[in-house]
């Protein structure tokens, strides 16, 4: 938050729980963190390792934040200019809460373990269930909805923002569509397909979050039913062009929140998100119009961190890419000229220095050798989450002899 603050970026974005951990502490339902916070193995090497012996750290991991830590948290951001947005996913990427909580499941009578991969190529490992990717919180049960609103009544007490991000993203809808509960639901609300329940739960908590006067945001894949309530906020992630986006904002007036992949996804390698993707972004080049550019309430940096391992490494990932976040977010873009931010940045790199901050030298952020961003891409993509940050380091004692 002190490097957001140093980049005037005032929304800090909070996901706190998906499938591998739940970090924040519900009072009601211990078992959140008791169980759900904890992983038996961590995983911080990539998706895309071919030798699963060599890429797993056979180390648990756990943790998670109190109330009370996180009342000074926002206590910490509002001094600060900060707004402190949670993100609580839902129906989706909750296999933390199931290991605690299995009435959550469409099948609660399978126990199931904190997942300690990312995404199903692991899933299998060890014994483990490659089909447990497909797993997401029943949709038709009453008692996922009151859960919900037990949770719900817990965090919103924390965070005084008017906004409340749930997620929606990569919700499989193989469960429900074999679900006794959620085959009634259906017929109950005449729902024609499981997209359309999956806009029924939206709509479900969109109405609880109303009595904390917030406003839902959920990610671009939620927008697949194509009845979510305008009023919900849409963000906008995804690499790959959305039509369901283009005509939200454009034709339909929803509000977008803009943090497409190519641009904007921080965690990713500086040869795939250079520099010069984040500065030169323009809404206009992923179908935002003129008319929908009027529904669009900011940019957003994504910094996910299942394979950033310490501090040193959050940094460089995030510096001097905050730098270009936020001149994209700040600046008109017939103001924005890319040479001059490069030579401004010299200066910024003093401040860096002064306060300890660490940051990507440009011959790794910017890279405008192509075969070399090509190289660094295959090494990252191969498990080296390091290659580029050791790079710096030669590149900056090559330099200074």
């Amino acid at each position: 938050m002190d490097n957001m603050f140093l980049h005037k970026l005032n929304i800090l974005h909070l996901h706190l729980t998906d499938d591998q951990g739940w970090r924040i502490e519900i009072k009601k339902y211990p078992l959140l963190t008791e169980i759900g916070s904890q992983r038996k193995w961590t995983h911080i090497h990539g998706l895309n390792n071919v030798d699963p012996d060599k890429d797993i750290e056979r180390v648990a991991h756990g943790g998670y934040y109190t109330q009370e830590e996180i009342r000074d948290l926002v206590q910490y951001a509002t001094m600060r200019g900060i707004m402190v947005v949670p993100e609580i996913d839902m129906p989706g990427h909750m296999r933390s809460a199931m290991a605690g909580y299995p009435f959550l499941q469409c099948d609660e009578t399978k126990t199931r373990e904190v997942p300690w991969y990312f995404g199903d190529k692991f899933a299998s490992y060890d014994g483990g269930d490659a089909n447990d990717v497909n797993i997401v919180a029943c949709a038709g049960k009453e008692s996922t909805y009151e859960f919900i609103d037990n949770v719900l009544d817990e965090v919103c007490e924390l965070f005084p923002a008017p906004y409340f991000h749930i997620g929606g993203n990569e919700v499989p809808k193989s469960e429900w569509e074999k679900c006794p509960h959620c085959q009634a639901k259906m017929q109950e609300e005449n729902l024609k397909s499981e997209e359309e329940l999956h806009d029924y739960f939206n709509k479900r908590v969109a109405e609880m979050l109303k009595k904390y006067d917030k406003r839902l945001i959920v990610w671009n894949y939620a927008l697949e039913g194509g009845k979510l309530d305008t009023n919900t906020i849409c963000q906008y992630c995804t690499l790959q062009r959305d039509k369901n986006v283009e005509d939200y904002v454009n034709k339909k007036g929803g509000s977008l929140v803009l943090s497409k992949h190519n641009s904007f996804s921080f965690d990713m390698s500086y040869g795939q998100v250079t520099l010069q993707s984040t500065y030169n972004f323009d809404a206009k080049n992923v179908g935002v119009n003129d008319i929908g550019s009027q529904n669009v309430v900011g940019v957003e940096g994504l910094l996910w961190t299942e394979w950033i391992a310490d501090m040193d490494k959050l940094e460089f990932q995030s510096n001097p890419r905050f730098a270009s976040l936020s001149e994209t977010g700040w600046s008109m873009e017939e103001n924005k000229d890319f040479s001059s931010f490069i030579t401004r940045l010299d200066n910024m790199k003093k401040i860096y220095d002064k306060l300890g901050i660490r940051y990507a030298c440009n011959k790794v952020a910017i890279n405008k050798n192509p075969i070399r961003r090509l190289r660094e891409i295959i090494v990252w993509h191969n498990g080296n989450k390091s290659c580029e940050m050791a790079h710096d380091v030669a590149f900056r004692t090559k330099n200074s002899k």
